[in-house]
């Protein structure tokens, strides 16, 4: 599996970042991904690496699926995570090629699954982003689970 370094993606994303806000902010993510991955008729289910300060130092595409849907194990997900050693916490991210960012009752099911895989491995999942159609010049529809108070980040 390779990680993939994002210090240039993250440094075009950094100026963003400047006034305070967090590299995890949702926005952030979904710039990050689309950076990287462009527009596709594939779902990519993608892990971002974080530091203590929850920047983002790496990147792993976990997997490639279909047109409505992308095979997620926790293992692949928190596998590089776990390999480095030096990873504090994880952001995920996929996008829907369809455009709409709505999360799918599956997308829930393995937020869930992997927030919960997470706190076993001592590793937290501190969102999820669902990333949808370009809507204006660098900006994308998107879906944060944190945000939107969706489980399992709700209450």
């Amino acid at each position: 599996m390779k990680v993939y370094r994002v210090e240039s993606t993250l440094s075009r994303c950094a100026e963003s970042a400047v006034d305070g806000r967090s590299t995890t902010s949702p926005s952030v993510v979904a710039s990050v991904f689309r950076d990287m991955f462009g527009f596709t008729a594939k779902e990519i289910f993608a892990a971002f690496l974080l530091d203590g300060k929850h920047r983002i130092v790496a990147a792993e595409q976990v997997s490639v699926g279909t047109l409505t849907s992308s095979l997620v194990h926790p293992r692949e997900v928190f596998g590089p995570a776990v390999r480095l050693g030096t990873i504090a916490a994880i952001v995920v991210a996929h996008n829907h090629p369809s455009g709409d960012p709505t999360p799918s009752a599956e997308d829930i099911d393995v937020t869930k699954r992997l927030v919960e895989a997470g706190k076993l491995l001592g590793i937290p999942v501190l969102d999820h982003v669902v990333v949808g159609e370009q809507i204006a010049d660098d900006s994308h529809k998107f879906y944060s689970f944190r945000s939107n108070l969706q489980a399992p980040f709700e209450g």
